[in-house]
Formats: structure tokens, C-alpha cells, sequence
């Protein structure tokens, strides 16, 4: 990924390093660690809007971007659901689909 482009709210990723590759993330804000460009990303699973996940910015890629209708939606409703199900639908792994369905199943039994 070049580093002149720009990520910004919304934008979707995919992790290409450690534990979580493949995992799909929707980026909530740009930042610095320890003088490296990084992201503050969530799945709504496993990294929640509580506790974002700090991702190195060479350790993503860009697999899309969240249409404004969905930006304005998740805005609206700012849950770890509706992320969930955003990232969902941007998983064409399965990653995420799967995480979400074996927490439901965990709460429900």
C-alpha cells in the first residue's frame, strides 16, 4: 500500500500480519506509535469500538471503502453490531461471519 494514500474514516482493510491476517477492519482513525504511521482499527468482534485494535499502517491493505449511506448509518448507529455486520459484508474470506455467528452462539447457550 502506498503511503500517499489517504485512509480515512470508513475506509475497509484487510490484515496481512500476525495473528489476525486475513481479518477484515474498518478504520476509525490514522495516528503515530512510537514514530510508525498506524491505524486504530475495529471488527466489531474481536476489536470493539471500546478498545480499538493499533495496526501498523505496512501491516494492511486498502480492500475498500464504506459508500457515505453506510458511513451516515454506522454514524447513526455506532455499535459493535453494526460494525460487525460492515465488516461482514466486506469479508469475503469469512473471517469475520464466522467470529460473529460463534459469539452469538456463545451468548445465546
Amino acid at each position: 500500500m502506498s503511503r500517499e494514500e489517504n485512509i480515512l474514516f470508513g475506509t475497509v482493510v484487510q490484515s496481512v500480519c500476525g495473528r489476525d491476517r486475513f481479518r477484515v477492519f474498518l478504520v476509525l482513525e490514522e495516528g503515530t506509535e512510537r514514530d510508525y504511521p498506524t491505524l486504530k482499527v475495529v471488527n466489531g468482534v474481536l476489536h470493539k469500538l471500546e478498545k480499538p485494535k493499533i495496526k501498523h499502517l505496512s501491516h494492511v491493505r486498502v480492500i475498500g471503502h464504506l459508500t457515505e449511506e453506510e458511513i451516515a448509518d454506522w454514524k447513526a448507529d455506532y455499535s459493535d453490531k453494526k460494525t460487525a455486520e460492515l465488516a461482514a459484508k466486506y469479508d469475503h474470506n469469512g473471517e469475520n461471519t464466522g467470529l460473529m455467528h460463534k459469539k452469538i452462539k456463545s451468548v445465546l447457550t
